[in-house]
Order: C-alpha cells, then structure tokens, then sequence
C-alpha cells in the first residue's frame, strides 16, 4: 500500500510534464534508460505472473480430475505438463483481445467464479478447524529445505505485487484521479482477506503442498459427500483465472505495440472498466497467496 501511495504521489508530480504510465515516470527519473528498465521489469513480473497462471489452472483441473476418477493419474508431473500445453490454446486465443470494454464482462464473471470459489474454500477451512486432525509433528528443516523455502517465498513476495501495474491506469481513467487514494486505503480489508487465506489453512491442516488452496482441497478431500462440492470450488476459480489471464497479458502487449511503433489508444478502458478488472485481480491473488 505504501509502494502504490508513492507511485501515484509521484505521477501526480509529474503530471506536468504529460507523464502517465509506468514507463513514462521511469524516463521522467531516470531518463530514456529508465524508462527501458522499468517497462522490461513489468513485462517480466507480468510474464512470471502468466507463468504462474499455468500452473495454477493444471493444479486444479488435476484436482478435478481425480476426484471425478476421469484420470486417477492426473496429479503426475506428466500429465500437469499435458494439461499445462493444452491450456496454451486457450490462453493464446484470450491474449488476442485487444478492447477493454470486451473484458469487461469477463472480469465481472471472473469475480463472481473466485468470490464464490473462495467461499467454498474457506468453508472447508472453517469445518477443519472446528474438528482439527491429528497432525504429524514438523520435521527439522535441512539447509537444502531452508534454500528451497527462500526461493518459493522471494516469489510469493513478488508476486503480491501483482496489482501493483494497475494502480496508474486506475488513476488515469478516474473522473477525479485524487480520489485514488481512498481506494488504495481500502486496500486493508484486500489484506485482511490475503492473511486469512494465506494462514488459517496451515493452522487447519498443517502442511500445504499445493500452491493453490483450491487445489489442495480438491487432492485432499476423501469424503464422497464434500467431493462434488470441491469440483465446484475447483471448475470456478479455475475458470476465474482462465478469464483474467488476458487482463494480466495485456501490460505486455501494450509495452510490446509501443516498442514496436503501434498505435495503443488509452481512452478503449473507462474507469468502471478497468475497476472490475482490477478487482479479479485482486480476488485471484488472495486464493493464490
């Protein structure tokens, strides 16, 4: 929250000089180097963020699988790695979106599929801690594990800053751009629903080894009653983050159209556009986190 309040302090300082995106205040400070720099670093966090998208739409829909006995075998690093080059010709197709006021309707389904998918999740993390297992005691980690451990939490760190891209086309499409401030304020229930999300299933079921509560969920659950409950929670974040994959690819592209001389019209997304796509974001990121 900190980081977003100074990104837009710093925009509307240099208003003045017609700055507006990231890339713009990049070669405001730093000159035409900066501004290479930062357009780069987003396209990589953007990038990485796609990637993660991969992996976490396999995870579920393996989760699916098995619990449907389609294909028992479906929790295999092969068959993730199936389901993961499948999935390319469904993204790829949702990429090629180049009007906001198309992905508007997206996102807002996409909001209704994680709100829900969440509700379900956190249910099962509700009855779990109301009648805990018996779980093993924690082994010592090794130095290997400790290593391992700093890797996966250097990109969680990243990673939660995924809205982080969005908070000066938020700014920008607002009829009073000061206001953004109250948003960003907001953002404190975001949080308290990242650290509900993020802790109460350890104290629940101890060790997580999925990325996704969803998709632990789904490979853990045994009782036949709670299964098809599980494939709903499944099938709807899994379609929430399939449709919100071009609202994270499009950064990209429009650093790409830029650097490759194409005409980006800024005026396509309005605000209340850009605001819905902006909240599917942030649902995904507190399943995911």
């Amino acid at each position: 929250m900190s980081t977003m309040h100074l990104l837009v302090r710093l925009k509307q300082h240099a208003a003045p000089t017609g700055a507006r995106t990231y890339g713009d205040l990049g070669q405001h400070v730093f000159g035409p180097r900066g501004r290479t720099l930062v357009e780069g670093f987003i396209s990589l966090q953007q990038l990485g963020i796609c990637c993660v998208y991969y992996q976490f739409v396999s995870a579920n829909m393996a989760a699916v699988l098995v619990n449907l006995e389609i294909d028992p075998a479906a929790r295999s690093r092969l068959r993730r790695t199936e389901i993961m080059v499948g999935l390319f010709f469904v993204f790829a197709p949702l990429s090629l979106i180049q009007s906001w006021k198309s992905l508007a309707p997206v996102s807002l389904v996409a909001n209704l599929c994680i709100f829900a998918g969440i509700a379900i999740a956190l249910s099962f993390v509700c009855f779990a801690l109301l009648d805990p297992p018996d779980l093993p005691a924690p082994d010592a980690a090794s130095p290997a594990s400790l290593f391992e451990g700093g890797a996966l939490l250097f990109g969680s760190v990243v990673y939660s800053f995924e809205l982080i891209c969005a908070i000066l086309p938020i700014e920008n499409s607002m009829a009073e751009p000061k206001r953004v401030t109250v948003a960003i304020n907001w953002m404190c229930l975001y949080c308290g629903l990242q650290f509900a999300v993020g802790i109460l299933p350890v104290f629940a079921f101890g060790t997580i080894e999925e990325g996704s509560l969803t998709a632990e969920l789904g490979l853990r659950s045994q009782d036949s009653a709670a299964k098809p409950w599980v494939c709903v929670m499944n099938l709807l974040v899994t379609l929430a983050v399939m449709l919100t994959f071009p609202i994270q690819f499009y950064p990209v592209i429009e650093v790409i159209e830029k650097r490759l001389g194409l005409v980006y019209d800024d005026s396509r997304m309005d605000g209340v556009e850009i605001e819905m796509a902006a909240l599917a974001q942030l649902d995904e990121m507190a399943e995911m986190e």
